[in-house]
Order: C-alpha cells, then sequence, then structure tokens
C-alpha cells in the first residue's frame, strides 16, 4: 500500500478542476448535458487514486461507457471499512499495525469517492441556470451523498427526452466529411459526441457500429488502402473501438506526417497511393492565394492607420466640446435649485398652470404650443407642446391602477421596458442602449428593462381608454419660439450676454483615399433666463419620444 491516509477536502479537489466552461443558457437538452460531462470526465481525473488507473474516471462514466475508455474491468465503488479499526484478542502488536494501516487506507479511497462525486456535482449544477436546478438541490438537502452518476441521471430524464429527428441526426454528425487535414483528434471526437448521445438518448450505438461508421468515414478520403487491408487481417478480437483508435491514430500521424515530407521535398502527389482529392486541390489553391490575401490586408491596415491619425487629431476638440457641455449642465443643475429670480426673491409663476392647456383653450385642437411667461420680467421660461385630443392625451387622462396598461398590446422593449406603443418592440426600437437586444419579447426579456412590468391588464378590458401617443413628423410644423420678443428658430447659450457657438468639425481622408466622414453637431435649445445670464435647456428634435416614459429615470 502506497499513498498518504490524509483525506482530501473538497475544496482543494475543486481548486484542482480546470476552469469552468460557460453554462448552458436556458432550459438544458441532452446535447448541451453530455458538453456539461466531457467537461467533468476530465474533471474528475485530477485526482489519483488506488481504485483505479484512470483515476475518479468511473464516478464520471455509467459502466456502459467504460469500455470505450479502458479495456480493465469497470471499478467498483470503495466500500466503507467502518468507523474506527476493530481489533481482536488474537492479533500481536505488528498484526493490530497493519490492520489498522490497512483500515486508513481503504477508508482514505472511500472518502475520496465522496469527496469526489460531491464536487463533480457542484460543478455540474453551477453550470445549469438555477431555475432548473431548484428541484434537484432541494432533494439533494434529504440524500447529501447521492452520487453524481444519479445526479447526472436526474437531469437526463428530465431534460434529455429525443425525438427521432434528433436521433437521425446524430447518425449523421457521426458520419460526416472528415480530411486528413483535420487529424485523428476531430474523427475520434465527432465518433465518440455522437456515442454518448446516442447512449443517453437510450438508443445506444454497439461497438461494432462505431468501428464500421469509423471505417467508412476514412475511406472517403481515399489515402488508406493499404492500412485498411492490415486492419481488416487484425483477429476478430482485436477489432473493438479501443483497438481501432490504437491502431488508426498511428497510421493517420504517420499518414499526415509522410504527406507532407514528400511534399516539401518536391514529390508533390506522386507520394501519395492516389491521385489529388477535391478536399486538397481546394486547400492548395487557398494556399496559393494567402500572399494576395496579405497584401491586401496590408493594403487595409494602412488606410486604417492614416484614418485613426486623422482621429487623434480631432480628440482635443471634441473634449474641448465636452467642457463647454459640463459647464452648462452644471449651470442647469444650480438653476433646478432656485425657486424664483434672487435679484427680486419673487417667484418665476408659470401662468399656463405647469406646462399645461388652460382652461380657454382645453377643448381646442390646435397646433400653436402655450407660452409659459415670468411674471416678474416677462421672460419665457418654457412652452407645453400638448394637444387636445378629444381627451384622449396624456394630461387629460384619467388616473388609473397601477396594473392598467397605457397600450392595447403585449409589446416590450429591452431598452425602454414594458407597456410600448405597438410600433415600439426590442425590433424597431430607434433610440437603443449599447447592449440592446433586438430579440427580447415580453415572454423572454433575456435580461432587458423590467420597467412597468406591474402593467398586465389591457386599458379596454379595465374600462380605459388606449393612450395615444402623438410625435411630430419632421418637416410637418416648424416651432415659431417667442424670444424676448423676438422670433429666433435657433438661439445660441448665452453667458452673461455674450453669444457662444457650438463648433461643427469635419474630417475625412486625404490622397484620393477611401472617403470617411463624421460631423460632431450639437441641437440648438431653447433658454431660460436666471439672474442676469441666460441658461440653456435641453430640447427636443422633431420625431422625439421619451425613454418609455420612465418618470425622469433610466434603467441604465
Amino acid at each position: 500500500m502506497t499513498g498518504s491516509a490524509t483525506k482530501t477536502l473538497k475544496s482543494e479537489m475543486l481548486a484542482a478542476f480546470p476552469e469552468a466552461i460557460p453554462k448552458i443558457v436556458g432550459s438544458p437538452n441532452l446535447r448541451e448535458m453530455i458538453r456539461l460531462m466531457q467537461h467533468l470526465m476530465v474533471c474528475s481525473q485530477t485526482h489519483a487514486t488506488e481504485a483505479s488507473p484512470l483515476g475518479f474516471l468511473f464516478v464520471c462514466l455509467p459502466q456502459a461507457l467504460w469500455a470505450t475508455y479502458s479495456q480493465d474491468a469497470y471499478p467498483t465503488d470503495p466500500q466503507n471499512p467502518g468507523p474506527i479499526p476493530t481489533m481482536s484478542e488474537e492479533m500481536s502488536d505488528a498484526q493490530w499495525q497493519n490492520h489498522k494501516t490497512s483500515w486508513e487506507y481503504f477508508k482514505k479511497i472511500h472518502n475520496d469517492f465522496n469527496t469526489m462525486n460531491s464536487a463533480l456535482t457542484d460543478r455540474f449544477v453551477s453550470l445549469i441556470e438555477p431555475a432548473y436546478t431548484k428541484d434537484y438541490t432541494t432533494s439533494r438537502l434529504r440524500n447529501p451523498n447521492q452520487q453524481f452518476r444519479e445526479a447526472f441521471a436526474y437531469f437526463v430524464g428530465k431534460y434529455g427526452a429525443t425525438n427521432e429527428g434528433e436521433r437521425a441526426d446524430n447518425k449523421d454528425r457521426m458520419k460526416a466529411a472528415w480530411t486528413l487535414q483535420d487529424g485523428w483528434e476531430r474523427l475520434e471526437q465527432q465518433i465518440e459526441d455522437s456515442q454518448l448521445f446516442a447512449l443517453f438518448a437510450h438508443h445506444a450505438i454497439t461497438d461494432h457500429e462505431l468501428v464500421d461508421t469509423a471505417i467508412g468515414v476514412i475511406g472517403q478520403t481515399g489515402l488508406f488502402a493499404n492500412q485498411y487491408e492490415q486492419w481488416h487481417e487484425s483477429p476478430d478480437d482485436q477489432k473493438t473501438w479501443n483497438h481501432f483508435k490504437s491502431f488508426w491514430k498511428a497510421k493517420i500521424k504517420l499518414k499526415a506526417d509522410t504527406s507532407l515530407n514528400a511534399s516539401q521535398f518536391g514529390y508533390g502527389g506522386s507520394a501519395n497511393e492516389h491521385p489529388q482529392t477535391d478536399a486538397d486541390a481546394e486547400y492548395t489553391n487557398s494556399v496559393a492565394n494567402f500572399a494576395n490575401a496579405h497584401n491586401n490586408t496590408q493594403n487595409t491596415l494602412n488606410n486604417l492607420s492614416t484614418s485613426n491619425a486623422q482621429l487623434n487629431g480631432v480628440i482635443p476638440q471634441i473634449q474641448q466640446q465636452m467642457n463647454y457641455m459640463q459647464m452648462q449642465m452644471a449651470q442647469m443643475a444650480n438653476a433646478q435649485q432656485w425657486q424664483g429670480n434672487p435679484n427680486n426673491n419673487n417667484q418665476n409663476k408659470n401662468n399656463n398652470n405647469n406646462y399645461r392647456n388652460n382652461n380657454n383653450n382645453r377643448n381646442r385642437n390646435n397646433n400653436n404650443r402655450n407660452r409659459n411667461t415670468n411674471a416678474n420680467n416677462g421672460t419665457w421660461t418654457g412652452y407645453n407642446n400638448n394637444r387636445n385630443t378629444g381627451g384622449n392625451t396624456r394630461n387629460n387622462m384619467p388616473d388609473r391602477p397601477s396594473h392598467v396598461k397605457l397600450y392595447n398590446n403585449n409589446g416590450y422593449c429591452w431598452t425602454h421596458g414594458h407597456d410600448q406603443p405597438s410600433d415600439h418592440t426590442s425590433q424597431t426600437c430607434k433610440y437603443r442602449h449599447p447592449n440592446h437586444c433586438a430579440t427580447a419579447t415580453k415572454n423572454n426579456t433575456q435580461g432587458g428593462n423590467p420597467k412597468f412590468v406591474e402593467r398586465t391588464q389591457w386599458p379596454n378590458a379595465a374600462g380605459y381608454p388606449e393612450y395615444v401617443l402623438q410625435r411630430r413628423q419632421q418637416g410637418n410644423q416648424q416651432a415659431n419660439h417667442q424670444w424676448n420678443g423676438n422670433n429666433n428658430p435657433n438661439p445660441q447659450p448665452q453667458f452673461g450676454g455674450n453669444t457662444m457657438q457650438m463648433p461643427t468639425y469635419q474630417f475625412g481622408p486625404q490622397n484620393g483615399q477611401q472617403q470617411m466622414q463624421g460631423q460632431q453637431s450639437f441641437p440648438t435649445m431653447p433658454q431660460q433666463q436666471f439672474g442676469g445670464f441666460t441658461q440653456q435647456q435641453a430640447g427636443q428634435p422633431p420625431g422625439y419620444y421619451p425613454m418609455g416614459n420612465m418618470g425622469g429615470q433610466r434603467f441604465f
């Protein structure tokens, strides 16, 4: 007996595992769970044990798959030698010491077996979304010593059902075309992946079927006639899949090495037993065209370098613009804290009742904006863009419960959330977050904005009118803004009476290069005056609508 009798901790085993592979996204299926199984097979062999020359690989694999990886008998699960060693009266001191050492040895193997089962189960469950592991986690509390093979069988039974089409597709994958340049490893993987899928789908592929399929795939290359004759002469008891892997791995490597050497010595195709295949010809043409592709790539890189140099020259100017904007934003933030004009300590009054239509114009259908007039100095402080639409606007709508929608649809936008107009979905959104996901829907938000998720009932079902969103079409209307009594459609921000025009920059390639232009511009915005200087207010371009009507808050 060799090795230490010290028990291995689960944290030590997990630390020795390779880095975790990507999780299964959404509901597990058989092919994805087999992908996890192959990762866990590697994990199981990171810890040596006297129970098997292949480590704890047998902890992962059911007995039906063991012959694929070893010609030895399938190991039996280590048994518990008992809580403590027992001593009989007939034992001498030397016999007792040997008995105690033997007990410690078998106790360690048994403990490590249980620890590896627990560590593999932990890694497996961590690679599946919690929504699909909740029931198993609860059952595991009642049986903490459950083996990994039992855990894997549980998930295969619950999520691994297959149909005839999937099983036929699995066999087609096993017979996929293969070339010498792909190497032995790819052929071995496509055969054994299909074997695993068929076994857990309860339609196992026999050992002879594996060998016959692999022979057919190799034979399609037309390069291994002599090697096939040698294989055919082997005794029948030496034609298993394990024997096949040992024999053909060496033959394929030798063929690849000799084909490469022959081409280097200038013999070309004469070194092969058969004429060049279509796949080889395509490979040769690809190599011949590599030089031209490389030259084109270098030219593209040179052009990009020139464009980058031009962009670097514009960055200081853009930073200056950002400084101007930060100054304006700081003054706007300070202005919002004012409750009135500091010069006369009088509050600015909004004569049209906070941007709403007054009672005299409430029932009129017109396109004029209501102006807000400061009662102290006559300065324009904003405008109301709401129009009377027969009572079907947001201002005139009756209060409704929080669960009632504004719109009669189940639309959803990843950036703006639930309860959006019928023409506003994740696919049609015009003002998207940088990480916007265009395939998100109400039933599968894919981690998008949960805004208004509580709104579940359509307004027509709750006895409320549907909100009709009014959007201004660009070019249909021209805003006629009154600015201190003068028409000024494009007011400029002012500081202390001086006008500051935001600069506009344009850059592009020179000397006939492909043109790349970018124009920086900033929208002209209406202004509001505070204490002798003019404060810029954010305006809305034609066609603009708020981001999901989030009440002044953004989810991102």
